[in-house]
């Protein structure tokens, strides 16, 4: 477990998994020894919670940097939400004209729910 444990933690990947389950025709449904579902639970939720951490130290250590930013096509509660070329999702208020358009940004703070607050850099549209 512990080797496993550092394995993770010194992952560089974004996000994790989540917990499995067996279902019928996989060879996790016919396992002889099968993990009980509350163990199971317990390390998903220790996964999440490590993706959380690492998703904030990732995304804390690219403020700063300018990036290019896709955004999408939802007005949701007020703000529009996008993604930058190495998938840090950003947020910036409702502009009906931000949507499927590319903007370079400044990545310039982390808001309270975890996504990054950005400043424009160009006024220029890419299509």
């Amino acid at each position: 477990m512990s080797t496993i444990r550092l394995t993770v933690a010194q992952a560089t990947l974004e996000y994790l998994k989540k917990q499995y389950s067996e279902r019928d025709g996989t060879a996790a449904a016919s396992m002889a020894q099968v993990v009980p579902k509350n163990i199971r639970s317990k390390r998903s939720k220790m996964l999440r919670g490590l993706s959380v951490k690492k998703r904030r130290s990732f995304y804390e250590s690219q403020l700063g940097n300018n990036r290019t930013v896709l955004f999408e096509s939802e007005n949701k509660e007020g703000y529009i939400h996008g993604f930058t070329d190495n998938y840090i999702k950003v947020k910036t208020p409702w502009n009906p004209e931000l949507v499927n358009t590319l903007h370079e940004v400044t990545l310039a703070d982390i808001y309270e729910d975890g996504l990054v607050q950005i400043n424009f850099v160009l006024n220029e549209v890419w299509v």
